[in-house]
């Protein structure tokens, strides 16, 4: 989370052509599984994962006022869409985990 900040508001950072709506997709899927597939603790898991979004909103509102950065829509659109499939993958994993150990499923 700290390096995403980081980077977000470095002046005259630019990735590479093409590749920007990709890196905010796969920083923000990478950004809520974290939190949901290791946090034990459901709550601070899902807090975590949710604070994404708005953590991007802002990122990207602060970089309306840093010289050679600007604000925009499509990276808000990659962060968000990211983080989206982020919490479904986690979701998904998180109830798999649970479903094993309800089962009793053990891998020896």
């Amino acid at each position: 989370m700290i390096s995403i900040c980081v980077v977000s508001v470095l002046p005259f950072f630019n990735p590479p052509k093409g590749t920007d709506f990709l890196l905010h997709l796969v920083c923000y899927f990478i950004l809520t599984t974290i939190p949901l597939v290791f946090f034990t603790r459901r709550d601070l898991a899902f807090m975590a994962a949710a604070a994404a979004p708005t953590m991007g909103l802002l990122l990207e509102y602060l970089q309306s006022h840093i010289d050679s950065r600007t604000f925009s829509p499509e990276d808000m659109l990659a962060n968000n869409f990211g983080a989206g499939l982020g919490i479904a993958t986690g979701m998904i994993f998180r109830l798999l985990r649970k479903s094993k150990r309800l089962t009793g499923e053990h891998h020896e």
